[in-house]
Formats: structure tokens, sequence, C-alpha cells
């Protein structure tokens, strides 16, 4: 029996959503501010083509409340350093390119796992 071709797997179609999200969210950011704040004192904001991952604070102390904040990334670096929470940057033409990689080497070991079986059991 042959195995199925690669575009009927998940996986494939899952990389192909995830990559197409990151390169519109690269896009959009470049335009817009978005924020994400999670409970325990986790942060996310993309601005300007790049990731800020915050955590071990509140959403007060990385300087988020209900109203609008307009920061530039100097900014926001310099408000999360006085704040003393620890933070992440990550730009797209590093993000990127890592997430394909990682889903192509998936990809590239499932297929030969799936030749291997077909091979063993045909």
């Amino acid at each position: 029996m042959t195995p199925r071709r690669f575009i009927r797997w998940k996986c494939f179609w899952f990389g192909i959503l995830v990559l197409g999200f990151l390169g519109w969210s690269s896009r959009i950011s470049g335009r817009f501010t978005t924020a994400l704040v999670v409970p325990p004192g986790v942060s996310i904001v993309r601005l300007e083509r790049t990731t800020y991952l915050s955590w071990g604070g509140t959403a007060t102390q990385a300087g988020f409340k209900h109203e609008k904040h307009l920061f530039t990334p100097a900014e926001l670096e310099q408000h999360w350093s006085a704040g003393a929470l620890k933070f992440v940057k990550v730009h797209d033409a590093v993000s990127i390119p890592l997430v394909a990689l990682l889903w192509a080497a998936f990809f590239a070991w499932r297929w030969r796992r799936q030749r291997k079986l077909t091979e063993t059991n045909g």
C-alpha cells in the first residue's frame, strides 16, 4: 500500500496555516501595534515587525491598562526595563525562518518515517 501524498497530511496544512499567519502578522505589525496580556503576568506585543514577550510582572507593570497605549520600540523596552520585567525581543527575520525550518525538519522526518513503514510492510 502506498502512503498518502503529503498534500493530504494535516501537518502540511497546519504548517502552511502557521506560516501564513506569521507572514500576515508581520505585514500588519508594520502598521499597527497588537498587545495580548495573559493573566498570570505574560505580555506579548507585536510592534514594528518585532515580537516582544515579557513575563514576571502584572499587566499594569507591563504598561497595559484598559486605555490604549502607543509605544515606540525604544519606549517599550525602557518601560519594561524600568519595571524590572524580564523580556525577550525576536525580530520577524528570525522567527519566520526558524518556524519554517522546524516545520520542514518535522515534515522531512515524517516523510522518511512513512516511506520506511511502507517499505517494511510492503
